[in-house]
């Protein structure tokens, strides 16, 4: 595949970096020299259509995890290209949405889609007919800078870092198997707060 560049000088927009995917079984590798501040992702991104469902594999995020939301339910854990991921699902009437977000923040290595398509369809969460895919930096009320090339793996090692722990779930353990569905729980008032502090908290690494 041809290596594509694009620098992002504020990451607000979806950008097209990768060719369409009409398959399950595209294998993306990208580098990204990314560096966010506030709310933004690094993902592969795309939509599948009967039923139409977007979809997100996280690679890395700023301040905030997408999937991290009242309204997502969790659906377990799987593994791909040398991680593990959790497994959130979101739906707001109109709109169904897929996570699968990868547990240590990355910015480069080898994508295989084919892995979280599998991981989301024994879950439950199906998708329907594959349209294009992308490799995206989003942003909501977020600043900051990335320049990625899609088709290339970094050269050298590839450093990741420990993602904050999810808490919105009811019984999201270390051990939860794939359709073990956990829905979000009730957070009383100024709980969250707190919640956002123990995930930093935990985020942090040790000496």
């Amino acid at each position: 595949m041809e290596a594509r560049t694009c620098t992002y000088i504020h990451p607000s927009l979806h950008s097209s970096l990768s060719p369409k995917a009409n398959h399950p079984s595209r294998v993306v590798n990208y580098t990204a020299n990314y560096n966010p501040t506030g709310n933004s992702y690094l993902a592969l991104y795309g939509f599948s259509q009967n039923p139409f469902v977007e979809f997100y594999v996280v690679e890395a995020f700023a301040a905030h995890n997408p999937s991290d939301n009242a309204a997502h339910s969790f659906y377990g854990y799987h593994t791909s290209d040398g991680a593990q991921y959790e497994l959130w699902s979101k739906y707001n009437g109109n709109l169904r949405q897929y996570f699968s977000v990868r547990r240590t923040n990355r910015r480069g290595g080898t994508i295989t889609f084919n892995n979280h398509y599998r991981a989301w369809a024994a879950a439950g969460l199906p998708l329907g007919s594959l349209q294009n895919t992308f490799i995206v930096v989003e942003g909501q009320q977020g600043t900051g800078n990335a320049d990625i090339t899609v088709g290339v793996r970094p050269t050298g090692s590839i450093k990741e870092t420990a993602t904050p722990t999810t808490r919105t779930a009811v019984c999201m353990t270390t051990k939860n198997t794939i359709g073990t569905v956990c829905k979000p729980r009730a957070t009383k008032r100024g709980e969250e707060a707190t919640l956002v502090k123990v995930a930093r908290a935990e985020a942090m690494p040790t000496a």
